[in-house]
């Protein structure tokens, strides 16, 4: 009860001050929550990774392991946004893919990091790129929801890039010729396309592209004979919608 008392202190009292300092975000739109990453992540089983710092904040220790669980390791001035009120608050973000958590500090050097409750009308930028919370069905036919990079953003067809990260723990020498393993964040992207209120996976290989678009087989044919963009890149993946769109 007292974690839950304090979470939704600090909920209010971070809506409030962003609503105070920044007056430019409906506060009751805008709800935020607090998140002890290292407490969470000992769930996993992975808190042997996190060490203090100077703020007495508990960080990845990036010395003793491989990758990262964050698209970038550092917090950066980005832009929140609500779609529906159409107001935007300028404060640092980080994308934690391991997680699939937009976190946020409203000070650069606060000892406290914050994560955005996943809503579909709050989005983000963050160095340049927007990250919608969407709902997408990948590969298995499965619907999910989480993040994805708008690589794409047109009339007919859009392009997203979704990020995801396996976390493999240290792994100690099995003895003087076999040695240990560091603890490992291994990231990887695939690549999604938007037809109307359907988001599914976009395939790289031309055989189930044609099959996937039959209406625009023809006019993929020139399109492939041109671009010798490798569709397995967020550049090959935002060329093909950006032809796909242009043609519809």
């Amino acid at each position: 009860m007292k974690h839950l008392i304090l979470n939704m202190a600090i909920l209010l009292i971070t809506a409030c001050s962003l609503y105070s300092q920044k007056n430019l975000m409906n506060a009751e739109r805008f709800e935020l929550f607090g998140r002890e990453l290292a407490k969470h992540q000992h769930s996993r089983g992975s808190s042997n990774i996190y060490k203090l710092n100077e703020q007495g904040e508990y960080v990845i220790n990036f010395d003793i392991i491989k990758g990262s669980p964050y698209e970038n390791n550092n917090f950066l001035m980005g832009l929140l946004v609500d779609e529906v009120g159409h107001k935007n608050v300028n404060i640092y973000l980080r994308y934690n893919i391991y997680n699939d958590v937009i976190e946020f500090k409203e000070e650069l050097y606060s000892p406290n990091t914050l994560a955005l409750l996943k809503q579909k009308d709050i989005s983000c930028v963050i160095n340049g790129m927007a990250y919608k919370y969407l709902t997408f069905t990948n590969e298995s036919n499965t619907e999910l929801d989480g993040y994805l990079k708008v690589l794409y953003a047109g009339k007919n067809y859009s392009a997203y890039e979704h990020l995801s990260s396996h976390y493999t723990p240290k792994q100690a020498a099995e003895n003087s010729f076999i040695p240990g393993v560091a603890p490992t964040f291994d990231t990887k992207s695939q690549y999604f396309i938007q037809q109307g209120d359907s988001i599914s996976p976009l395939p790289y290989k031309r055989k189930e592209i044609y099959k996937k678009f039959p209406d625009q087989a023809d006019a993929l044919k020139p399109f492939f004979s041109k671009n010798k963009k490798n569709l397995r890149s967020a550049e090959g993946a935002k060329a093909l919608t950006q032809f796909l769109d242009s043609k519809s």
